[in-house]
Order: C-alpha cells, then structure tokens, then sequence
C-alpha cells in the first residue's frame, strides 16, 4: 500500500501555501489593489521590512501595515477594495428610461426651435423634465454606457 502523502510531493506549511496563493493573484488577479498587496505580502515573506516594502511599492507604511492586517484576516480576497457607500444614484432607471425616449426624438417634437441637439441641452432638457441635474462628464458617462454617441 503506497502512502498518498508521499505521492502528492513535498507538504507546504499553511503560511507558504498561503504566500504561494498570494505569488499566484500577483500573476493573476485583474484588481490591481489585490497584485499590490499579494507583491507586498510576498516581499515581507522574502524578509524586506514594512518601511522597505512601502518604499518599493510607492505607499505609505501605514498602508503595507494594513495589507498586512487584511492578509491575516482573510487572505487575498481581504485585500481587494470594498465598495464604498457614497451618494445615492441621481441617474436612476426612470432617468435612464426617459433618456432613451428623449434620444429617439427631434428636437422639435420636445418643442425646441431648433435642429441640433447637443450634450447639454439633451441635459438641460432632462434637468428640467426630472429636475435631476447631472454633470456633463458623469452625463457623458451615462450616454456612452447606453450606448450613445455624441459631440
């Protein structure tokens, strides 16, 4: 009777089989703050110091300290960004559904006097329908995510 721990190769330590899960995610993960981390993590497992970690990697000593919280906590997942709350979506489904309709129409049947229609006064016009005024930029956004192109 053969012994399967002998046939699998040589045991890794929890600690290296974890370092060697971070060596991976540096290769692999598309989240740059995940490869950061993982490099950093490994480079303390090579023995380089948090303040010389934090010098290769461009980052405050702080930060390498809290990857290294992150990484005890819970490994490569614990080091990737957690979405943030912030302000709620002005752009909602309603907004987003009325931009759909407005885009299909003339002008003039949104009784303008004029022919072309522009960025911002498709804004202007959905501003003073929803009185949800959005920025050009993040109006930008929202118009080429749907989709759309304009000048």
């Amino acid at each position: 009777m053969v012994n399967s721990e002998h046939t699998k190769g040589p045991r890794l330590s929890p600690e290296r089989t974890r370092v060697t899960i971070a060596e991976t995610a540096m290769r692999r993960d598309l989240r740059p703050e995940v490869r950061q981390g993982c490099t950093a993590i490994r480079l303390l497992h090579l023995g380089y110091k948090p303040e010389e970690v934090a010098e290769m990697q461009a980052v405050s000593i702080p930060t390498v300290y809290s990857w290294i919280q992150r990484w005890h906590k819970g490994g490569v997942e614990e080091l990737a960004t957690k979405p943030r709350s912030g302000l709620p979506v002005k752009a909602d489904e309603t907004y987003e559904r009325l931009v759909a309709e407005v885009v299909e129409k003339e002008p003039e049947e949104l009784g303008y006097n004029f022919t072309m229609r522009t960025i911002d006064r498709l804004r202007l016009h959905l501003a003073k329908e929803t009185g949800v005024e959005l920025s050009e930029p993040r109006f930008r956004a929202l118009l080429k995510a749907k989709g759309y192109r304009y000048r």
